[in-house]
């Protein structure tokens, strides 16, 4: 039984002791700042820099220091700012970025100008200076609105160059002035035309020329003039959809005229904007459209000469009213000039085309902002963290919204800025830089 109540009382203070730690002791005082140093844009090395005079203490906030940028160059530069405690222990390094802009003397005043005190003039050919043909000019510093006639006797019709100099009084000459001009004599004019004969037939056809002679007749009187002439084209067998009309006369065959129309109801979308950029190896597309209505889809073509159109995609219409908005990736399509269309289609199958919008691809492979527009989150493609030395984000001004030095990962929140255009600055290690361009949206 004693046996029994010693394990017992050996427990109790076991778990005493456990419920109890000891706590650790007070941590030692900070060292004094013994030294400081700064840096500009390279950093040489802990202990390399250009030493600050701070004095002994815990805590130097406040002091005073000159920084030397004599030798520096316009522009921005980066300040690097660290100190050392009496154990030998740096501080981190403090980064600052600094405009240098130098205000250099103006130069003196000029000297007063000299008297223009003979001028020159030559066509076609320069003869050399003092070569020319003399101007009577006066003398004086400025001889605006001097009236002079040149000899133009001899030239051929068609364009020439008129060259007129001057010189002042300290032997110095004026730049050349080159003016274009034209002689075109007035010779006598060729006898008149034969009378013109009378016009007996004419046609008309839609969109494919069957060749002169095998349009549609126009009933017509033989005339030499047949200004306002009514005639019905028959349409019935044209699909709804945009035409073309054209119409030619016989004497003599015309010119072929045309004009072009709408069969059916016109669509009742209107294209706000739609452009193309370069989005990495890949093409970005983006459209705005309101008053959707009846609307089927738009079609999305591409072209790498601008006339011959491929259908890479189709995107279902809204079809309602107010704004929308659209977006579609064309992954890897090449290098080049490439050049993007859509092809609106409403429910009767009518359809127009938007405006053409044209990129140019390169060789280069350029970071990737995923997704865009954007709403909450925003991802770096194509580009490593490690490559990376600087991340700024700027309005559509310029103006700096964020900063940050150390890249850990390349996803960005965005979810506090308003809706709006913005600009993504990608600083890169090799010296390099690359400007995004994103949306941000409403969920």
């Amino acid at each position: 039984m004693k046996m029994i109540l010693t394990m017992l009382l050996l427990l109790m203070t076991v778990l005493a002791k456990a419920q109890d730690p000891d706590y650790p002791a007070t941590p030692p005082t900070p060292s004094d700042i013994v030294t400081a140093e700064y840096f500009i844009d390279t950093d040489p090395g802990f202990g390399n820099g250009i030493a600050l005079i701070t004095g002994n203490g815990i805590d130097l906030a406040g002091i005073l220091a000159s920084v030397n940028t004599t030798s520096l160059s316009n522009g921005v530069h980066r300040l690097g700012l660290r100190s050392r405690n009496s154990k030998g222990s740096w501080s981190h390094t403090l980064i600052e970025e600094f405009l240098v802009n130098f205000d250099p003397a103006y130069p003196s005043s000029p000297a007063a100008a000299s008297n223009i005190v003979t001028a020159e003039y030559f066509i076609d050919t320069d003869p050399g200076f003092g070569n020319g043909i003399p101007l009577t000019t006066g003398t004086g510093q400025n001889l605006a609105d001097i009236m002079a006639s040149l000899n133009t006797t001899g030239l051929a019709n068609g364009t020439h160059t008129l060259g007129i100099r001057s010189k002042n009084n300290d032997g110095s000459w004026s730049h050349t002035n080159i003016q274009d001009f034209l002689v075109d004599d007035d010779f006598a004019y060729p006898p008149s035309p034969a009378a013109p004969g009378n016009i007996t037939h004419a046609e008309y056809f839609f969109d494919t020329d069957p060749g002169f002679g095998n349009g549609t007749g126009i009933i017509i009187t033989p005339g030499v003039d047949l200004n306002n002439i009514n005639f019905t084209a028959n349409t019935s067998s044209l699909p709804d959809g945009p035409h073309t009309l054209f119409i030619r006369s016989f004497d003599d065959w015309s010119i072929t005229n045309y004009v072009s129309f709408l069969k059916g109801s016109p669509l009742p979308l209107d294209f706000i904007s739609f452009s193309a950029v370069a989005s990495g190896n890949d093409v970005l597309l983006t459209w705005q459209t309101e008053n959707e209505i009846n609307t089927s889809h738009f079609d999305i073509e591409w072209s790498r000469n601008g006339q011959d159109f491929t259908k890479i995609a189709a995107e279902t219409s809204a079809n309602t009213s107010g704004l929308h908005q659209y977006r579609y990736l064309h992954l890897s399509p090449g290098e080049g000039r490439l050049y993007y269309r859509l092809k609106q289609v409403d429910q009767n199958n009518v359809f127009k085309y938007s405006n053409t919008a044209v990129v140019n691809m390169s060789k280069t492979q350029k970071a990737l902002l995923y997704p865009n527009p954007a709403n909450d989150l925003i991802t770096l493609k194509n580009i490593n963290a490690a490559d990376i030395s600087l991340i700024q984000l700027l309005d559509m001004h310029g103006r700096q919204m964020m900063q940050t030095y150390v890249v850990t990962g390349l996803q960005y929140d965005i979810s506090g800025l308003g809706n709006g255009s913005y600009l993504l600055r990608v600083q890169k290690k090799d010296g390099t830089a690359e400007v995004i361009p994103f949306i941000k949206l409403k969920k």
